[in-house]
């Protein structure tokens, strides 16, 4: 779909749409729900993130990754799977190179290496408790000819 066709079909239509996703994963919603709702308690240390990535922001007083939690949080107000899908791309980029380290000047300090992604972005999809997330990633998938390649990684 080219962006102009999905803004002129997608936001009529979404509410619907949207509502088909969710009686299809209901079961899995349920599931993802129980899990992340037992997980919002959690420290950072539960999920292995160091020390350095840990929730609060010394600098800021504010929670570490607030700006990529509220970016994937963002992700149900978007009505078409390209915007979805570069709120998902805003998200992971602020996981990558947080906010709060553009004017670090340890930036090497503040920035994930590959091995913490892993966790830092399960911190972030906990945090962010967005509870239709499977209907959100399957909407942009059945939606977006997005294929990942070595080329993305």
């Amino acid at each position: 779909c080219s962006i102009a066709v999905e803004q002129l079909i997608f936001p009529p239509v979404y509410a619907n749409l949207f509502t088909i996703y969710h009686q299809l994963h209901r079961n899995t919603i349920t599931e993802f729900v129980e899990q992340i709702s037992s997980m919002l308690t959690c420290v950072p240390a539960h999920f292995g993130i160091k020390h350095s990535f840990w929730l609060l922001d010394e600098q800021n007083h504010r929670p570490k990754f607030e700006y990529a939690i509220n970016n994937l949080r963002a992700l149900a107000n978007s009505d078409t799977p390209t915007n979805k899908l570069k709120c998902l791309m805003k998200t992971f980029d602020s996981i990558c190179l947080p906010r709060d380290c553009i004017s670090d000047l340890h930036k090497q300090e503040c920035i994930p290496e590959a091995d913490d992604l892993l966790q830092i972005c399960s911190w972030v999809v906990i945090k962010a408790s967005v509870t239709d997330l499977i209907c959100e990633l399957q909407f942009i998938e059945d939606f977006l000819n997005v294929g990942i390649n070595q080329e993305y990684y």
